[in-house]
């Protein structure tokens, strides 16, 4: 007893520690000492979004999502918000093709002449220890909607030609439903899953390449649904959570 004793912080990626306990060093003495060191969490640039065709690539997309702020070392940088643009009312089935995503230049003006895939982009900064897999889902909210609150009936929204690109290389995350997915309202349904250092760095989950990006989220319409003239929209809720390793 009476020996002196001295501790020191271990430096943790992404926290910073808020200073030294008055117990950090002294002497031993015949009662239980607990010598707590307190960290805070880093507040993180976000990732900024980069070409789906070219992850190397830094760009500026057209109609950016509002995204949460501070979302931490596992976040979602980017999602796509899909266009159908104006269509004639048709009294036949019909497929309709959600608008590539477009860029921006640098005075904020859309280049016409930039087309994208429609995409998603996830990062996942966690150091190594702190890793533990994560996984994609969407939810489309609610039915396609018009302004006077009438349902575009049996309306059926589809994903296909899920690709993956990163500029890091390692393992990708895998994915959980084939093509083409079609989403049904109100039901979650998961897309990507990372198990242990899959998925580590910035990813790119995109609908189609340069060819096929027009043609890649697809909306299909019946006869029976009787459109009108009008608006309709629906919502998507994409979640990107932690999830332990089998």
């Amino acid at each position: 007893m009476d020996e002196e004793y001295e501790t020191e912080p271990i430096e943790i990626e992404g926290y910073t520690l808020q200073g030294i306990p008055d117990n950090a060093k002294g002497r031993f003495i015949t009662e239980e000492q607990i010598v707590t060191y307190l960290y805070t969490q880093d507040v993180l640039d976000p990732v900024p979004p980069v070409d789906p065709l070219d992850p190397e690539k830094e760009v500026d997309p057209e109609n950016p999502p509002t995204l949460p702020e501070e979302q931490g070392l596992l976040s979602i940088d980017f999602a796509s918000q899909f266009n159908f643009g104006s269509q004639a009312i048709s009294v036949h089935n019909q497929t309709y093709y959600a608008q590539p995503q477009r860029l921006l230049n640098e005075d904020g003006t859309v280049n016409k002449s930039e087309e994208r895939p429609n995409y998603v982009q996830i990062s996942d900064r966690r150091p190594e220890n702190d890793r533990n897999g994560w996984q994609l889902a969407v939810t489309q909210n609610d039915p396609f909607t018009a302004t006077n609150n009438r349902e575009l009936n049996g309306a059926r929204l589809r994903l296909t030609n899920q690709q993956l690109a990163t500029a890091q290389g390692g393992s990708a995350p895998e994915f959980q439903q084939t093509n083409p997915l079609a989403l049904v309202p109100g039901n979650r349904r998961i897309l990507l899953m990372a198990q242990g250092t899959e998925g580590t760095g910035t990813w790119i989950y995109r609908f189609g390449n340069q060819e096929t990006a027009n043609e890649s989220v697809a909306l299909d319409v019946p006869k029976g649904a009787n459109p009108e003239a009008n608006r309709y929209e629906t919502t998507l809720t994409w979640e990107l959570s932690a999830v332990p390793d089998n």
